[in-house]
């Protein structure tokens, strides 16, 4: 997960904090893959930050999971939208 956040040009700070966020969250998740990373998981995760008092961090903690999720599951989507477009269609007879 973490090396899909790595961006040049980002100040040392901004990646130390986005590292720290998602540090939660890989201590949650383990090593699952996020193929099992599901919605349950992340709002467990989420809960553990707001136990805390926390609820910025956990509001930052969700958008940075999104951002580094988000282009796995929008390739999912292509794939399903190829396949449903390569399906024969029948007609209404």
């Amino acid at each position: 997960m973490m090396a899909s956040i790595r961006i040049p040009g980002k100040a040392k700070a901004t990646m130390d904090k986005t590292e720290w966020l998602l540090s939660m969250a890989i201590d949650a998740f383990g090593s699952r893959p996020i193929t099992e990373v599901t919605a349950p998981v992340i709002l467990d995760c989420l809960r553990r930050v707001e136990a805390k008092g926390n609820y910025e961090t956990a509001r930052r903690l969700r958008s940075k999971i999104g951002a580094v999720s988000r282009p796995y599951w929008h390739r999912c989507w292509l794939h399903h939208v190829h396949v449903e477009a390569s399906k024969p269609r029948l007609r209404d007879g």
